[in-house]
């Protein structure tokens, strides 16, 4: 239990200057992360979210470094989708980068609104609007500078 200051003590927490929690249970994760916090504040924390209410969570408790377990994941099967389409690699490259900026972005405008249900709706549905905005115009320059380089050749 890891949640329990004696245990966080045991496993070297007071000499330790970094804490990894990768604890699969989101409940388990922000105990252990409040414990260590309280107990050794000296502590960078760097954790895993299982999904993105997770996220929230742990921006909440002020916690800068973490990764959503499946995201990176997803993102690369995006990836490999639109290699299988035919998209070229650095406009696939592009398009995820594009992809994870507004993606970022857009935990962080959501995040005051995480635990208001019809506010979480609102905004996602303006993050959504903005993404597709956002695919839209680089689609287009994207375009654009094809026909430049055409008239080139």
């Amino acid at each position: 239990d890891y949640a329990d200051p004696y245990s966080l003590k045991a496993a070297g927490a007071e000499e330790s200057k970094i804490l990894v929690v990768a604890i699969e249970e989101p409940a388990y994760s922000l105990a252990t992360i409040k414990a260590a916090q309280a107990n050794f504040p000296h502590l960078k924390i760097v954790a895993n979210a299982v999904d993105r209410d997770h996220a929230h969570e742990l921006i909440d408790l002020k916690i800068e470094f973490f990764k959503r377990e499946t995201f990176d994941s997803a993102l690369n099967l995006a990836k490999d989708t639109l290699s299988l389409l035919g998209f070229e690699r650095r406009q696939i490259t592009h398009k995820a980068r594009l992809f994870k900026q507004h993606d970022i972005k857009s935990l962080y405008e959501s995040h005051p609104y995480f635990r208001d249900e019809e506010q979480r709706l609102a905004i996602s549905k303006k993050l959504r609007a903005d993404l597709e905005r956002i695919f839209a115009v680089d689609e287009t320059k994207f375009e654009n500078k094809n026909k430049e380089e055409s008239k080139k050749s």
